[in-house]
């Protein structure tokens, strides 16, 4: 088990707890998304994503926009064995799908369109 605490500048305080073992989240597949996947989903709404480094094996990808730190995106390497485990700061949104983990502000002008990429994520194979 790792706890991954991810920089509260870039990520609104976004606490992963990725696991290995038994059970799962409910919504495991074998696909993963690539950090391209990602990248197009956000486009098409109008959130191009940047990569702001790697972080516990995987990519972390915000905002172009300097000082738009209102969303972000981990993208794993792979889907952590028995799922993964979110914290979030009390007034963000975390959403794990598949290999990837959305953070977001829910009161943020942007929260409509990152829900939209979120779902055409969800639309994909």
């Amino acid at each position: 088990m790792r706890v991954i605490t991810v920089g509260v500048a870039v990520c609104l305080g976004l606490s992963l707890l990725a696991t290995t073992g038994c059970g799962g989240t409910g919504d495991e597949h074998t696909n993963v998304y690539s950090a391209r996947d990602v990248r197009e989903a956000f486009t098409e709404q109008g959130l191009p994503l940047r990569s702001s480094g790697r972080l516990a094996g995987g990519l972390l990808l915000v905002a172009k926009s300097t000082g738009a730190h209102q969303f972000s995106a981990l993208v794993l390497p792979e889907v952590p064995q028995g799922g993964i485990n979110l914290t979030a700061a009390a007034a963000m949104q975390v959403v794990p799908l598949r290999n990837i983990v959305v953070s977001f502000d829910p009161l943020a002008s942007v929260a409509v369109k990152v829900k939209a990429a979120i779902s055409s994520l969800r639309q994909r194979p």
